[in-house]
């Protein structure tokens, strides 16, 4: 029996980790801003699963901007001071965002985390920023091997977990299918048995949820 896995594609494991990232710098996804420079497979992956968590989101496309250079750096500061995620990805050969930049603006955040993800090569923030306090610079490369050291993780400490989140994916798979879920729904459903599942501190417990799971998706 074949399981469908949600996160199977490089941008869904990229936005995944993103995603994780997130609730280990701030706690949690209450109340934070999410702002993305550009459009593409992965900026638009990671924007999708942070709506879906009732992240603030702030979109800007550069085709839809006239002299967006001109423009971008008039806002530049502004963006920094009230965005909690900024996601950039611009043809450009130069940084867009610098040290100082960020230095200023985390005064005026009064130094709540800023978060940053470079989603373009070159990238178009400065790298020496990951050595300032508070400051959380990834780039894609970065993200993906995040994602790849923690099914690691979860893989040499638990399988059980692993198999659980197969199961449970599995699961809402085919109910979503039967009941006519939309994707809201789906995602809705899904994240709140992982939540669940995750709550569960027994491993007999969780072996309990994991196997009641299996036996609904059985023929």
């Amino acid at each position: 029996m074949t399981k469908e896995n949600f996160f199977s594609s490089k941008p869904k494991q990229i936005s995944e980790a993103a995603i994780v990232i997130t609730e280990r710098i701030f706690g949690n996804l209450e109340n934070l801003t999410f702002c993305s420079i550009g459009s593409d497979e992965v900026i638009d992956s990671i924007s999708e699963l942070f709506v879906k968590n009732k992240l603030k989101t702030i979109n800007i496309l550069k085709k839809e901007i006239e002299n967006f250079d001109i423009k971008f750096n008039k806002k530049k500061m502004e963006i920094l001071s009230k965005t909690d995620i900024l996601i950039m990805s611009l043809d450009r050969k130069e940084n867009l965002i610098h040290k100082n930049e960020i230095i200023k603006s985390l005064l005026e955040r009064k130094q709540k985390p800023l978060f940053l993800i470079n989603a373009s090569i070159p990238g178009n923030i400065d790298m020496d920023v990951n050595n300032i306090d508070n400051c959380f610079l990834f780039d894609l490369n970065d993200l993906e091997q995040f994602f790849s050291d923690r099914v690691h993780d979860i893989k040499k400490k638990n399988t059980t977990v692993l198999e659980a989140e197969n199961d449970i994916e599995y699961f809402i798979t085919k109910f979503s299918r039967v009941y006519n879920l939309n994707f809201d729904q789906k995602y809705k459903l899904e994240s709140q048995i992982k939540s669940y599942f995750y709550k569960i501190e027994g491993l007999e417990e969780k072996k309990f949820l994991q196997n009641f799971i299996n036996y609904l998706t059985q023929k």
